[in-house]
């Protein structure tokens, strides 16, 4: 039997025009040029067309619901009917392996405004697997920090997950896996299919054909064997993940100290604003923290009498400058240096635990419309549409850079707001995913845009809505908007 190649079950590869093996972004990309092409030809069938690239663009940006596309052809409409598999090949080397995986990796690009989470999945055998993998996080290294503010951060968590394998989604590889056991079954190897469905029934146990998979797991005398794991490599390699950035802090050593020179550092033991810090002898390696608790006072020296320098936010990311000193410990947090008790200190990075922090106070998903935060009253209104494929959060502000409201739009939908002042308003709004309400931000894949054009309200009792009002539409960058600072959008 010949290997099966990738199949395109429902088209969608074909409607956008992308390769099957093509990374999110050039899914995105692709998927942008397809509109446009639509846009520029209105022909008939149009509309039919494009809720067909809108479709196929909903799965395939998805790495999850891709990973089920790309498997769905390995289902079997009636488990256990007589048919025979072929065997599933690698995707990038084409060879049969027994056992292969669907495999996410990621990799983060800066874009200097913003980061763009780009993920490469497909089906891989071990050594392709860690190939791609090392791949992704290298692009990482090279163009992962360029985004700000969050560059590193994303960079740091890409290479992370590859440096652990990548992500396997298990209903995904039990389909994988379940065919690979059914081919072996049919080329006369018995003992390898035994294998194969033991470990499919353990990845997805409420499967379609799982009762199928476990008659041929039991197929036979004894427990069914169990297979060397060749994954293992994947595991054995991270370090090689890690190896540019550790080329890079060894150049730095040597070559930092022949090189730096000019500009003058604040004098230690001082914050950005002069005030005199008692900085404690012997202070060590510098430490990553963030502080656990918001509105934490920094003091000028280890304890409450001490003059406070400032206020630390919840779980801002800081770095811990030297031992703990009568309970309290020296930290750097942005231009101020100070002390706080070491009780409200955390050792791991800020980030991460803020993102945490944000996904588990989540809170349900606002509705349509709802407004988030309001500063500013009046009697107008206007209408605005989010065009987007994902939830949007957008923010009305004044010329003097005050947001007067801030309102959630769910994807293709249209809200009315009213009890504006009147205008004129700049307005920035962010996407994503996995909003939080206690953090009032979208905690995976920020993007953030600044409207094409102000925006000027307009009296709310002229009459019906759909005349008079203003109408304000997202569209992101295919519309004219332009990526902004999700820096400046966070500020009020």
């Amino acid at each position: 039997m010949a290997p099966m190649g990738h199949a395109d079950p429902h088209g969608y590869y074909r409607v956008i025009g992308v390769a099957p093996h093509a990374s999110r972004a050039a899914v995105i990309k692709l998927y942008r040029r397809r509109l446009r092409e639509l846009d520029a030809g209105r022909g008939p069938g149009g509309t039919q067309i494009r809720a067909a690239v809108d479709e196929a663009f909903r799965v395939l940006s998805n790495p999850v619901s891709r990973a089920l596309y790309d498997t769905e052809d390995l289902t079997r409409a009636a488990p256990g009917a007589p048919q025979r598999d072929a065997p599933v090949a690698c995707g990038r080397c084409r060879k049969v392996s027994a056992q292969p995986r669907y495999v996410i990796f990621h990799q983060a690009i800066g874009r200097l405004t913003h980061v763009m989470h780009d993920r490469v999945q497909g089906i891989y055998c071990p050594r392709c697997a860690r190939d791609v993998g090392l791949g992704c996080s290298l692009m990482t290294w090279f163009v992962g920090w360029w985004g700000l503010p969050n560059g590193p951060v994303a960079a740091v968590r890409a290479i992370w997950r590859n440096m652990r394998g990548g992500e396997m989604p298990p209903r995904a590889n039990a389909r994988l896996l379940a065919h690979q056991a059914r081919a072996f079954a049919d080329s006369g190897r018995p003992a390898l299919a035994r294998a194969l469905a033991a470990r499919a029934v353990e990845l997805d146990r409420d499967g379609a054909d799982t009762p199928a998979l476990r008659q041929l797991a039991d197929a036979g005398e004894g427990p069914p064997p169990v297979l060397h794991d060749p994954w293992r490599s994947l595991r054995l390699a991270a370090p090689l993940h890690l190896m540019p950035g550790v080329a890079a802090v060894a150049f730095v050593l040597v070559v930092g100290p022949f090189s730096l020179g000019g500009g003058k550092a604040p004098a230690p033991g001082t914050t950005a604003g002069g005030t005199h810090v008692e900085r404690p002898a012997g202070a060590g390696v510098l430490a990553p923290g963030h502080v656990q608790a918001g509105g934490i006072v920094l003091h000028a020296g280890p304890g409450p009498d001490f003059p406070a320098v400032g206020k630390a936010p919840r779980l801002e990311g800081a770095v811990v400058v030297g031992p703990a000193k009568n309970g309290w410990l020296p930290i750097r947090l942005g231009g101020l240096m100070g002390f706080v008790p070491a009780a409200e200190m955390e050792a791991a990075e800020g980030a991460g635990a803020l993102e945490t922090w944000c996904l588990e106070h989540r809170g349900e998903r606002p509705e349509n419309g709802a407004v988030i935060q309001r500063t500013g009253g009046g009697h107008h209104a206007l209408s605005a549409g989010n065009g987007l494929p994902g939830d949007a959060f957008l923010k009305l502000r004044d010329a003097a850079g005050t947001t007067v409201a801030a309102i959630y739009l769910r994807a293709g939908e249209r809200a009315r707001v009213t009890d504006l002042p009147p205008g004129p308003f700049t307005a920035m709004y962010a996407t994503g995913g996995d909003w939080s309400g206690a953090c009032q931000t979208f905690v995976t894949d920020l993007k953030v845009y600044s409207l094409a054009g102000g925006i000027e309200t307009r009296p709310g009792d002229e009459g019906p809505e759909d005349e008079f009002d203003p109408v304000l539409t997202l569209a992101g960058e295919m519309g004219g908007d332009r990526p902004a600072d999700p820096a400046r959008f966070a500020e009020d």
